[in-house]
């Protein structure tokens, strides 16, 4: 694993690719000693939906190039889960939107994160 781990090193340069999507995941597998799929939530269900399906709607995306939507191919390989999750779980939305103080605090709860006096 470890020759594995360090091999996938070689080549790897400022272009952003499908390569360093699976460094990125290779290193965080590794350090949490896990061989699970990344699970990435999502609170818009047809987003969801299209992702499964394999089918992303919109005019603005016939632009893009197909290599740069591999979301379907890395579900198809077990390699990524899209999961729905409800927006007052969304634990994005503690980093990019105003919440409620009983969201907020929950959110953070759920992160780990916790003031000191509590520790004790």
């Amino acid at each position: 694993m470890d020759q594995e781990f360090l091999r996938s090193f070689v080549g790897y340069n400022s272009c952003l690719t499908r390569r360093h999507w699976n460094v990125v995941k290779q290193i965080v597998r590794y350090l949490q000693g896990q061989e699970a799929p990344t699970v990435v939530p999502n609170n818009n269900a047809a987003c969801v939906d299209q992702l499964k399906d394999g089918y992303i709607k919109g005019d603005k995306t016939k632009h893009i190039l197909p290599k740069f939507l591999f979301t379907h191919d890395l579900q198809k390989s077990g390699d990524v889960i899209v999961q729905k999750v409800r927006s007052s779980d969304n634990q994005a939305d503690l980093f990019t939107k105003a919440l409620p103080t009983k969201t907020f605090k929950k959110l953070v709860h759920n992160t780990g994160m916790r003031r000191l006096n509590e520790l004790k």
